[in-house]
This record gives structure tokens, sequence and C-alpha cells, in this order.
């Protein structure tokens, strides 16, 4: 993922690189939330979030989503709203 293309949004940095196939991975790093049940909940709601937007991807790439500091305090709601601004703007 080192070529990746890069961009950065206030709940994730995302890292893309296209792909043969789909695939979305979440990283929830202990900096974000030290507690391994808060990291899995906001990995849940993540992976809640993206799948109303994965059917609308248009382009096959591999996507790392790296959740920021503010994730913490954000609704499913706040992620899906996040998620489609990144995938209108990168054509995606």
């Amino acid at each position: 993922m080192k070529q990746g293309k890069r961009a950065t949004g206030a709940l994730f940095s995302y890292i893309s690189l296209p792909s043969l196939h789909r695939g979305v991975t979440v990283v929830v790093s202990k900096k974000v939330a030290k507690s391994a049940v808060v990291r899995n909940l906001l990995k849940r709601r993540s992976y809640a979030a993206l799948r109303t937007s994965i059917p609308t991807m248009t382009m096959s790439l591999n996507l790392v989503c790296i959740a920021r500091g503010a994730l913490v305090a954000a609704s499913v709601a706040d992620i899906e709203k996040e998620l489609a601004l990144y995938f209108v703007q990168k054509k995606v």
C-alpha cells in the first residue's frame, strides 16, 4: 500500500490502490481507543456504514480506512456521511 493514493477526512485517513477485486479494511489503533472492546465497536460501526456504500463503488480497488480520534464520538450516520463524501470526491 506504499504506492497507494492517500486522502484524509475528519474520521478516517484513506489509502486506496487499484486492484482486480474490491476489498475494504478498517484499522483502529490503540492510539485511537485503548480498550479492545471500544476498538471492535468502532470497527463494527464502520463496517456497518460501509455495507451501504460498497454496492455504489464503481471501481475495483483495495481501500484501507485508518481511524482517527474523532471516530470514537461518531455515530453510524456520521460515518456513512463521511464515506459517501469520500466516494463522491474520489469518484469511486
